[in-house]
């Protein structure tokens, strides 16, 4: 579990610094309750790589791109517990799924993050809390 954590904080972190998200203010893993180090792992960075490649094919998925935009950003945790119940509802885990998981989880952090631009840090934390 902790290393899904670590990579999704990646995850999350990489896609904004490259903003990828349209993010003009990149995010840290400090500032999503991870540690500096916590990305220097071998197997975490390997994992990361794959993780990106998927990510980016993501960003092409037309149909996933309406989906994702057409969400409020009211609720995050709920939005995003109730997408996760849909995506495993029938028990397959493989990694496209939780690619996905964490492509849509970015998303939403990133939307929140826009939004409270004006609130500071609260957004984010409760995205990612």
């Amino acid at each position: 579990m902790r290393t899904g954590v670590t990579l999704l904080r990646g995850f999350i972190v990489e896609r904004t610094n490259r903003r990828a998200e349209g993010c003009e203010n990149p995010l840290t893993i400090t500032e999503l309750g991870g540690k500096e180090n916590e990305l220097c792992n071998p197997d975490v960075k390997r994992l990361g790589v794959c993780l990106r490649q998927i990510g980016d094919e993501l960003d092409g998925n037309m149909e996933l791109q309406r989906m994702i935009e057409n969400i409020g950003s009211k609720c995050p945790k709920e939005m995003f517990f109730k997408v996760a119940k849909e995506q495993f509802a029938d028990g397959v885990i493989n990694w496209g799924r939780v690619v996905t998981l964490f492509y849509f989880a970015c998303k939403l952090v990133v939307k929140v993050q826009l939004l409270s631009v004006g609130e500071g840090r609260r957004g984010v934390d409760a995205a990612t809390n």
